[in-house]
């Protein structure tokens, strides 16, 4: 009877701890709970305030736009930004000169080459063709092989040995023998004789080497006559009429 006894206040002491164990549990849940609660309810707070905070700004802003535009109305339109922009727009619409189109034509571009980093030089122009569409056509499918209809299935993709210097010259001279631009009657010029490649377009085509100069078309002057060249030929029209007339007479 004595161990029997034991063992059953051993079972009760058993229980009891294992309670006190899950009621300490169960009361550190709820702290960390109320713990959460009261940081989400902070963090819930400092965002509303953030938000009054950014429509206020922007009433504010709305207000002050508001009253500049009262303001520029009744003093009027400055006339200081309307002459700058009047002078950037005469700028883009008037003609080059002839050194800045020569600059244009043979000084380097300040574009930069994307494999070597360095500026382009220009080195050959092609000229000689019969409209402005002719040649924007010709360009477009210069520029975009794959894309055009006559040279997708014709020229490959770039070689792995090849620099894009020389892809893209032997696009253009592969073009100059393909209808209808081997048709044209078209002019190379190469600007600089150190870059010339060995490649030949069709024998129609002459090659020229030289840097581009611009020259003033001479448009045909009219003889002006002198007055008494003009009385001397009213005075011929006058006898033939007269002589004319006398014979019909």
């Amino acid at each position: 009877m004595g161990k029997n006894s034991e063992k059953h206040k051993n079972k009760k002491k058993r229980k009891r701890t294992t309670s006190s164990s899950n009621s300490s549990i169960s009361s550190i849940d709820e702290e960390i709970r109320r713990k959460l609660k009261k940081k989400l309810k902070k963090i819930k707070k400092k965002e509303k305030r953030k938000k009054k905070e950014k429509k206020a700004l922007k009433l504010l802003k709305n207000e002050v736009n508001k009253e500049l535009i009262l303001k520029k109305n009744e003093e009027g339109p400055d006339k200081s930004l309307i002459n700058e922009i009047l002078q950037e727009k005469s700028k883009s619409l008037a003609p080059m000169t002839k050194e800045e189109w020569e600059k244009q034509q043979n000084t380097f571009t300040r574009v930069l080459d994307k494999e070597t980093g360095r500026t382009r030089e220009m080195t050959l122009t092609i000229h000689g063709f019969p409209s402005d569409v002719a040649a924007l056509r010709f360009e477009w499918a210069w520029q975009h092989p794959k894309r055009s209809r006559r040279l997708k299935n014709i020229i490959g993709n770039k070689k792995t040995s090849e620099s894009s210097f020389t892809y893209c010259l032997r696009v253009m001279f592969t073009m100059l023998t393909i209808p209808p631009w081997c048709r044209l009657p078209l002019t190379l010029r190469w600007l600089s004789a150190e870059v010339m490649a060995n490649l030949t377009p069709p024998m129609h085509m002459p090659i020229v080497s030289g840097p581009v100069k611009s020259k003033k078309l001479k448009s045909p002057k009219k003889k002006v006559q002198s007055k008494k060249e003009l009385t001397e030929s009213q005075m011929l029209h006058t006898c033939q009429f007269s002589s004319s007339s006398s014979s019909f007479l």
